[in-house]
């Protein structure tokens, strides 16, 4: 990862392998575009390693006029220093957190406010009636093993969910899943292979879509991490951390 201010802000970013570095724990912000099939891309993700969910916001509406394809963003930018993050200190990050607003806003104004208005999800694809919706709407988080972004056609919500919630016996299990934060919900997942998560709105017909989503990446690699540490306190020191940071083990081998 990057120690430059500077990094260009992209809708995909790369891990640096662990074999090349020690760092355990990698926090991102992501913003998903609800019009875009492929969403944010996490590449470099290892065997084994596993990938979270922490705060997420906004609201997207899921039946408007066709819009134009508008992509997601990443912000990715850290200082690390021992097992510290260094980050938001002595005005650094100043330019990240402009870049990262300006991003944002460019996203937002691609997309017309006063279409989001039909449809109406959140990021746990909750609806406005307090029911949640099984066929669009929310986020998806699909693990390398998923082979690419999946839709709702190729990755099927049980209708159960929409009284109880996206919990993970409503899914199938081991590609991708849904953030959930009721009560045996599912906030991460282990990669079983190498390659690139993607998170992405759930649906199946994305042109017609309203909106974005923020949303809080962790990222554990429990092959560089501190002896000791389970990976529920992992990954909730991960999200602690100031956003765009990474946390590094200098006694990993």
């Amino acid at each position: 990862m990057s120690s430059d201010p500077g990094t260009p802000i992209s809708s995909i970013i790369t891990l640096p392998s662990s074999t090349d570095s020690n760092y355990w724990g990698f926090k991102v912000l992501v913003g998903v575009s609800s019009n875009d099939p492929v969403g944010a891309e996490i590449a470099g993700l290892e065997a084994g390693d596993i990938i979270g969910i922490g705060e997420m916001a906004g609201e997207c509406s899921f039946s408007t006029v066709s819009v134009k394809l508008i992509k997601g963003i990443i912000n990715v930018v850290n200082k690390v220093v021992g097992d510290t993050a260094e980050f938001l200190t002595d005005g650094a990050a100043e330019p990240v957190v402009k870049a990262w607003n300006d991003s944002l806003k460019a996203v937002e104004d691609g997309f017309d406010q006063k279409q989001i208005n039909t449809k109406l999800r959140d990021a746990w694809g909750e609806t406005k009636d307090g029911g949640y919706a099984t066929h669009e709407g929310g986020i998806l988080v699909c693990l390398p093993q998923s082979g690419g972004p999946l839709n709702q056609n190729e990755f099927k919500l049980n209708d159960d969910a929409g009284k109880n919630g996206r919990l993970p016996k409503y899914y199938p299990q081991g590609k991708a899943f849904f953030p959930c934060n009721l009560p045996g919900g599912t906030m991460y997942a282990p990669a079983s292979e190498g390659g690139t998560a993607y998170i992405l709105a759930y649906d199946s017909k994305f042109s017609d879509n309203q909106g974005a989503y923020n949303v809080e990446i962790c990222i554990l690699r429990p092959s560089k991490a501190p002896s000791g540490l389970s990976n529920q306190d992992a990954i909730e020191k991960i999200l602690s951390l100031p956003p765009n940071s990474g946390l590094i083990n200098p006694e990993a081998s």
